[in-house]
């Protein structure tokens, strides 16, 4: 249930934005899936910039708020990796990130 929120982007309310110039890239997520699973993240969370979004039919009728967490620093693929492992418990490997391993 947790990789398909992730994976569809589930009722996002945080977006990690990664890279640099043109090869910056949102990636959405869910702060709760995340803070349950490691709760320090919030930390994290907490310094991002909180903004409203349109109301997407919240029950009370508030526009839902949203936290944007510049990483400029990190290659999207790579969050998305440790974001897919915090999902689902797995940490993928490529060839390539093994072989990277293994010749350090």
């Amino acid at each position: 249930r947790q990789l398909r929120s992730f994976q569809t982007e589930n009722r996002p309310d945080t977006i990690f934005v990664c890279g640099q110039d043109d090869r910056q890239q949102p990636i959405k997520t869910n702060a709760e899936v995340l803070m349950i699973t490691i709760p320090s993240i919030e930390t994290l969370i907490d310094k991002g910039i909180q903004h409203q979004h349109a109301n997407d039919g919240t029950e009370d009728g508030a526009p839902p708020m949203q936290v944007t967490i510049p990483l400029p620093n990190l290659q999207p693929k790579h969050v998305r990796d440790v974001l897919h492992g915090i999902y689902t418990g797995k940490i993928p490997f490529n060839d390539s990130a093994r072989d990277n391993a293994a010749a350090h």
